[in-house]
């Protein structure tokens, strides 16, 4: 991280002549309340633990050269401990093509993931307070969305069709947040060998037909404090989608799987799962300014034991072995740079838990998640 991070703020600092600089401050306060599970809050407990504050800064140096970055203080409940990070820094040099344009980058950058990882730290960006867990799932949110390295993307375009591209490569950003909920602690816990790829692939035509896919292949290594402990993981995984828009409506849906193989180093002992997971999501504007969505998310730990047969043995709920989430949500966008959103996601199953919190004293097989947040914008801008 530091050695790309300095690269992108001493280009930052050493830039010519300032061209724009614009950039936005928002602010949020959420409101969640969880009657059966331990999803932001404990069971029967309202909690106002969700929070968002960042700053970005986007300066356009000259038509090629671009600098940008954001820092963000963020509180998800239970999920997340109050922290102040990096989300991304980073210089990028763009130039055009005949069909298009290419862009290299260097620092710290967002993983443009599916559809929503990239634009997932805004209300306003985002479709909905909470993002369908089988693809996005919260827990993971730092590590998903920070790399610290390299990355390449191009836009080209044909007539009314349009075709996209990236590819990113670097370390991921291993904190201790997700130590916490990776292994229920995070002292003396170390992450190695986090380095990660991701290939995407999109296309698209006009604006109401939209394709991608992604491809990510990473890993890391852990140094537990715990005796035999220590572990590596190399993942595999890949999420494709569909999205698109008619007149008032909009609708996506994403399928993705994810192929870990393990070992704990000190025993020899081999492990491997592979998870899978989509979601089917569709909104309507009744208003230009409020909107309704409806969704019907699913998703499995383990492909081959969904019916978690694996459980009954240890004496624990087979329902850790699958997830499954309708939610309904309503948004209303009262001024240009104010938003409130209400949802109600009712969840069927834990498997998009962590394993620290997937069955904790009082967790139910059906809990039901509120979710209430306002959001506040300010975007601003210097010209020279």
């Amino acid at each position: 991280m530091r050695r790309w991070t300095g690269l992108a703020l001493f280009m930052f600092l050493a830039a010519p002549t300032l061209a724009k600089l614009d950039g936005t401050v928002y602010l949020s306060q959420g409101l969640t309340y969880n009657d059966g599970g331990h999803l932001f809050a404990q069971p029967g407990d309202m909690s106002f633990r969700f929070h968002e504050a960042s700053i970005n800064a986007n300066w356009r140096v000259s038509s090629q050269w671009r600098l940008a970055g954001q820092m963000l203080y963020r509180q998800a409940g239970n999920i997340a401990d109050s922290n102040t990070d990096i989300d991304y820094l980073f210089a990028e040099y763009r130039f055009p093509v005949w069909s298009g344009n290419v862009a290299a980058a260097a620092g710290r950058n967002k993983m443009d993931m599916g559809f929503y990882n990239a634009s997932r730290d805004s209300l306003f960006s985002r479709p909905s307070i909470l993002l369908p867990q089988s693809i996005y799932q919260e827990f993971g949110r730092d590590a998903a969305l920070r790399n610290d390295g390299l990355k390449f993307s191009g836009a080209h375009f044909i007539g009314e069709q349009s075709l996209s591209w990236n590819a990113t490569y670097g370390l991921m950003a291993l904190n201790d947040s997700f130590a916490d909920i990776f292994l229920g602690f995070h002292q003396g816990v170390e992450f190695d060998d986090t380095e990660s790829l991701l290939l995407t692939l999109g296309w698209e035509y006009r604006t109401w037909l939209q394709l991608k896919a992604s491809y990510i292949d990473t890993g890391f290594s852990v140094d537990d404090p715990r005796p035999m402990r220590d572990a590596t993981y190399d993942i595999e995984r890949w999420i494709v989608g569909l999205r698109g828009e008619y007149q008032r409506w909009q609708w996506s849906a994403e399928y993705g799987e994810m192929q870990v193989d393990g070992e704990l180093t000190e025993v020899g002992f081999p492990f491997e799962n592979t998870s899978q997971g989509g979601y089917v999501q569709t909104r309507y504007y009744l208003l230009d300014q409020l909107s309704v969505l409806a969704r019907y998310d699913l998703y499995w730990g383990n492909k081959d034991d969904k019916g978690g047969d694996r459980f009954e043995p240890r004496g624990e709920p087979n329902w850790q072995a699958w997830s499954r989430a309708s939610s309904l949500g309503l948004s209303w966008q009262f001024f240009d740079d104010w938003q409130l959103s209400a949802e109600w996601h009712r969840m069927d199953g834990t498997a998009v838990y962590p394993g620290s919190m997937a069955n904790l004293s009082g967790q139910e097989r059906i809990s039901n998640l509120y979710m209430l947040q306002l959001a506040y914008r300010w975007n601003w801008a210097l010209f020279h």
